[in-house]
């Protein structure tokens, strides 16, 4: 996220953006007018749109910023993974001659964002050996998946940490957690949710990624590792799947989606947008409520600017626009907290493929329009990568047509492969299937059932129970 404005940045710097910023803005023709609810104003102030770039696109790609570690059994399983992460733009602050802005020219900043791609998370070594499972029923393949949205002037640092932490954190308890929710079930419904030793495993693993989290901002403060985490932090959404059973975890405004196939309209499927994460920012009732509880202030830059932030009680600063974040310990006493939120869901043949992605790509696209965009790929029998690079360029384009600057974009992408193999080859035939067909994750030989196994995403209690999850993400996108 690095300047965007609504990220933390000391008071004495949002005073200096303020200063150069013109007292009016230009009127807006109708064809051109952003939507002054899906907007947010840019402290950066009004600067020119068309632009020169002298470093070209020369850091097009960043690979650096990811943790990619994809093996064969992966693929056996039926998965496509891929992720891309660009860092954004923004304008030249300030001449030799004058110390204003340099009109139309912009430079590439420093890309702030992270992911990781773990698919198996177990070592390959471990997979076929565990004495927990004879050899006719190995253990379900676990993925796990992440990205990480820094900010401020220690953002880029702080995200490969938590990234780093949190998945090397999650990998050591990978297979102390391996039973599935629905193996553990004896003798009871599969819809009876909060059933016996089920809540004891989403309590295990709540427990775990809560850990994960907390410890991660804990390493920041205690270890002599040298990085600002006072006005500094970075935001972070987890999906960690056990076979069926995915869960998803969230600190800040990163988001997961799932594609879910929907009936076939005019011979062609639809994909329904299923919310996995829910954005914590002030402009969230309960958020709001839990911050103010602890002391924070809520309000928009001089009360009339720009999106909701969190304050100190009586100070102008950081005004950081998430409620919950790894890092910005100048909030730590005031509610902004590590601690993520954990949601549940069992996937079922329904379920084609999940999207994780920085706000860069939320901006300006809601869920919906992302598994919609995603789902023309899926269609398509596109590759997960050739999705990935494309919305992110699509959300980079949204970038420039409705900002002056433009954000770090990250995206992960993941097929899921549930097609029964006769019907898939029956639909393209002579090409070769990028998603075998097999029981997900799930080294087996018996065929997947088309009938999902449940439609619901669930917000997991304290005590592993599953309760309802209200998600209205694209309601309160940019109020």
């Amino acid at each position: 996220m690095g300047t965007r404005a609504d990220h933390s940045v000391p008071s004495h710097n949002l005073s200096h953006h303020l200063a150069h910023a013109p007292l009016h803005r230009p009127a807006a023709t109708a064809s051109t007018a952003p939507d002054p609810f899906r907007r947010r104003l840019s402290l950066d102030g009004e600067l020119p749109h068309s632009s020169v770039r002298p470093d070209g696109d020369s850091a097009d790609e960043d690979y650096q910023e990811g943790l990619f570690q994809v093996y064969p059994s992966a693929f056996d399983a039926g998965l496509d993974v891929s992720a891309c992460s660009k860092a954004g733009w923004e304008p030249v602050r300030g001449s030799l001659s004058t110390g204003g802005p340099m009109h139309g020219v912009e430079v590439r900043k420093e890309n702030q964002d992270a992911f990781c791609v773990l698919a198996p998370l177990q070592t390959e070594a471990a997979l076929p050996i565990n004495p927990r499972y004879d050899s006719a029923s190995p253990p379900p393949l676990q993925v796990f998946l992440g990205v990480f949205d820094g900010h401020g002037a220690e953002g880029r640092p702080i995200a490969h940490y938590a990234r780093d932490y949190i998945s090397n954190m999650s990998r050591d308890a990978a297979d102390k957690l391996v039973r599935t929710p629905a193996t553990t079930r004896t003798g009871r419904d599969r819809d009876n949710r909060n059933s016996g030793p089920t809540a004891e495993l989403h309590k295990q693993r709540l427990e775990t990624l809560k850990a994960a989290f907390s410890r991660a901002e804990r390493g920041l403060t205690e270890n002599e590792v040298g990085i600002d985490h006072v006005f500094s932090g970075t935001t972070a959404v987890v999906a960690w799947i056990f076979g069926r059973d995915m869960y998803t975890a969230w600190t800040g405004d990163s988001r997961c989606v799932i594609g879910r196939a929907q009936s076939a309209e005019h011979g062609r499927n639809r994909f329904k947008a299923v919310d996995c994460s829910h954005d914590q920012k002030p402009v969230r009732p309960d958020e709001k409520r839990r911050v103010r509880s602890a002391g924070g202030r809520i309000a928009r830059w001089q009360r009339n600017m720009g999106p909701l932030r969190v304050w100190l009680p009586r100070d102008w600063t950081p005004g950081l626009a998430m409620t919950r974040s790894i890092g910005d310990t100048v909030l730590s006493e005031y509610g902004v907290s590590p601690i993520p939120e954990v949601t549940y869901l069992s996937l079922g043949a329904q379920d084609s493929f999940i999207v994780l992605a920085s706000d860069g790509v939320w901006e300006f696209m809601t869920s919906q329009e992302v598994v919609d965009f995603i789902g023309r790929m899926r269609r398509e029998g596109r590759s997960a990568s050739d999705a990935s690079d494309a919305l992110v360029r699509e959300a980079v384009r949204r970038w420039r047509r409705n900002e002056v600057v433009v954000d770090d974009t990250t995206a992960v992408v993941m097929w899921m492969g549930w097609e029964n193999e006769e019907e898939e080859r029956a639909k393209r035939p002579g090409e070769m299937l990028l998603n075998k067909p097999k029981n997900l994750f799930e080294k087996t030989k018996a065929k997947v059932s088309m009938k999902p196994a449940s439609l619901g995403v669930h917000l997991i209690g304290e005590d592993g129970q599953l309760g309802d999850f209200v998600c209205k993400n694209d309601v309160f996108q940019s109020v």
